[in-house]
This record gives structure tokens, sequence and C-alpha cells, in this order.
């Protein structure tokens, strides 16, 4: 069957792929199309125009033709009509792909912080450098606390831990992971600093050479439930109640 098929079928075909590889990429990852969005719109727009180039010139010859049937073109009417239910669809899906639209539940959902305390503009942490923010007041020995947490824990996990202080006021701690024959990540980091009654922690993983793409370039959302996760370690890590830290 394809042996049949036309150079400009075949090219109008791959078009039709390469499109819908890039919206799955966008369903599936959406956080990446907050990077990759114009770039991603140039290249999609130049890879379209180069497959599908005899057909665009057919379209302009349909469109200057006389309205008789098929006028100079071969199909001329029906590949102008083509041309523009492609043109349509191709903007309306490009529409809704880069609009987030409410749940239709009729009711909203709670926010995951309160107004007050909630982080103002985008957020900048990424899933390879998070970074909170904790209302935290300074308690007494509060770094030999730390200490005490995250070795205990480290070690149980079978992690080796080293830590280091950073002035007064902050400490470094740094989990490395056993040897495993594809490890998920290499090294984790966790930076602990105080700014008067704020406790600000810094979690910098540095992920395998397979998967470090995706934390230089995925931002961390508060709703996933793995950065909820690390959210807690982090306030238990401290020794804050749920929800005193919150994503920046």
């Amino acid at each position: 069957m394809f042996a049949t098929w036309s150079v400009s079928e075949r090219r109008g075909i791959a078009a039709v792929f390469a499109t819908a590889c890039l919206a799955f990429l966008a369903w599936a990852f959406p956080n990446m199309t907050r990077l990759l969005t114009v770039p991603g719109a140039m290249a999609t727009g130049a890879l379209a125009i180069y497959l599908l180039w005899p057909e665009i010139k057919a379209v302009a010859g349909s469109l200057t033709a006389g309205w008789e049937p098929d006028g100079r073109v071969t199909n001329g009417r029906l590949r102008g009509l083509i041309g523009l239910v492609l043109l349509c669809a191709l903007a309306g899906g490009g529409y809704l792909a880069s609009h987030e639209w409410p749940a239709e539940t009729g009711a909203q959902a709670p926010p995951t912080t309160p107004p007050e305390q909630a982080p103002q503009g985008p957020l900048t942490s990424k899933y390879g450098r998070i970074i909170f923010i904790c209302n935290m007041p300074k308690r007494p020995n509060e770094i030999d606390e730390w200490q005490q947490y995250a070795s205990v824990v480290g070690e149980s996990q079978g992690l080796t831990v080293d830590m280091h202080g950073l002035g007064s006021d902050g400490l470094r701690i740094e989990l490395t992971p056993p040897p495993q024959p594809i490890p998920d990540y290499v090294k984790s980091v966790t930076e602990i600093r105080r700014l008067k009654d704020q406790l600000y922690v810094t979690r910098i993983t540095e992920f395998a050479p397979i998967n470090r793409w995706m934390g230089e370039l995925t931002i961390a959302d508060p709703t996933v439930p793995a950065i909820t996760a690390v959210t807690s370690r982090v306030e238990h890590l401290i020794g804050a109640p749920a929800g005193t830290c919150h994503l920046i």
C-alpha cells in the first residue's frame, strides 16, 4: 500500500505523525512545555512547512484558480478546503493544548497553602533543585536535632551521611546511596540556612545521567505526590508541623 503513495502523501503522513508525537509529549510532560513552548512551536512550524511544501504550493494555486471545478489544479477546490480545515484544526488544537481549563466539578479546590503564606510569582524550583521557605522560629540546639535526625534516618536506609556546618545557623547534609546497577540518583544534598524566623531549605539532587534532563528542566509542582513527599521529609527533618514549608 505504501508503495502506491505519492511523495506529498508520504510527507503529509510524516507531518501528522510528528505533530502527534509532539502532542503526546506535551500531554505526558506538562511541566516541560513551559520551557519548550516557543522553540517547540518554531521547530514544529518549520518541520510542517518542509514536509508539506508540495501541498502548500497546491493549496496556494487552488486559491488563485478560477471557481470552475478543479480550476487549473488537480482537485484544486478540494485541496483548498482540506488545507483550511487542517489549519483550523492545528490552530484550535494549539490553543486548547496551551491553556489550563478548570475542572468541571462545581466546587473550587482548596489552595495548597494559606493565601497569606503562599509564595508569590512563578515557581523557580525544579526537580534537581527544590527550594523551600519554612516559617520556623529558632529553637535551642536545633542544629543538633537536625544532625541526629539525618544521621539516624539516613543510615537506617543504607545511605552514607556526611554533614558540614554552614556558618553558625546552617547545616549541609550529603546523602550518598550505595552502588546500584541502574541508580536513580548519585547524591542528594540538603542545605538549611536560617534568616531570622524563617528557614531556607534547598534540596539538591544529582540525578543519574539517564534522568539528568528531568532534574534540570522539570518545574517542581507542589501538588505532585513526589514533591509532596519531599516536602514532608523536609518538615520532619527540621521538626516542623505539616504545612510549614512551601516551595519558592
